[in-house]
């Protein structure tokens, strides 16, 4: 697997988390996005996050330098430059349109070897995969933020994918360091299912004023020892990626648990997007 290459759709913040991931396993990565600004953006972010991580991981010291690193870095607004490799994350938003867009481009621009690798917050990954002509080559990984951080991912497996695709998934997951726990394709999946309900209602609680969002965390970390509390998290990864992944699971599955309070809707509408914008349920300036 040494030759391997890598793309990945979505320089947004888990994209270019799962670019950083694989840049550091020694991978070449090319990283797509439409967008200009997140591009711009997208290569000084990998670079600052290396920096941090050489600086507080203390690494091996026979690890390339960041600049060595980052020479494996392409990014390009162009799906043709994905002509090459091998397997490509798909990261864009937890939004219809756009997942179905990126598919025709990917359809389009990559070789038939080409394995598929979802990462989707609700969208069960036969869905996905029955927009390409592949669905024995995709696969789903339910990447954590910040994903060089965290070594566990869940990974889905369509009925229709292949055992040969399976493996190489498998191989790939271990070549970045990544240990996989396997669950059912349903919309959500394990992780989603969970969390969001739970940051809904966090964030009810809050517009409830049955207490603030910082004594709502604390009883999260101080009495359950979690890392963090589901509010700071919901910031980390982004209200309106949180807000889409609830308002798909509510499309999917239905039930009121799923129907996105008034408080996290208001926050989005109003660009208080979390640490990404400076300001969510805390402030980060």
């Amino acid at each position: 697997m040494s030759s391997l290459k890598i793309g990945v759709i979505g320089a947004g913040v888990i994209g270019r988390s799962i670019a950083e991931a694989v840049l550091g396993a020694g991978l070449p990565v090319t990283l797509v996005d439409v967008s200009e600004a997140a591009r711009t953006a997208s290569r000084a972010l990998i670079e600052t996050s290396l920096k941090a991580a050489r600086l507080f991981g203390l690494p091996n010291p026979s690890l390339p330098r960041t600049d060595q690193i980052l020479a494996n870095l392409t990014v390009t607004h162009d799906y043709a430059d994905l002509a090459d490799v091998d397997i490509v994350i798909e990261s864009v938003p937890e939004q219809w349109e756009a997942k179905r867009d990126a598919y025709v481009e990917l359809e389009r621009a990559c070789k038939d070897s080409c394995l598929y690798v979802a990462n989707p917050s609700v969208f069960p990954i036969a869905k996905i995969a029955a927009l390409t002509h592949r669905a024995d080559r995709v696969v789903g990984v339910h990447f954590m933020n910040p994903v060089p951080m965290k070594k566990t991912v869940e990974a889905i497996v369509n009925p229709a994918v292949s055992a040969q695709a399976s493996r190489r998934l498998f191989d790939f997951l271990d070549r970045i360091g990544m240990r996989a726990i396997v669950v059912k394709d349903a919309p959500g999946f394990v992780s989603n299912r969970i969390m969001m309900p739970v940051v809904n209602d966090a964030a009810q609680l809050v517009e409830d004023q049955v207490a603030t969002a910082h004594d709502v965390d604390a009883i999260f970390r101080e009495c359950f020892a979690h890392k963090m509390g589901p509010l700071e998290m919901a910031d980390l990864i982004g209200l309106d990626t949180v807000l889409y992944s609830l308002l798909r699971l509510y499309e999917e599955l239905g039930g009121d648990r799923y129907q996105p309070c008034r408080n996290l809707v208001e926050k989005v509408e109003s660009g208080k997007l979390g640490r990404k914008t400076g300001e969510g349920f805390f402030v980060y300036r």
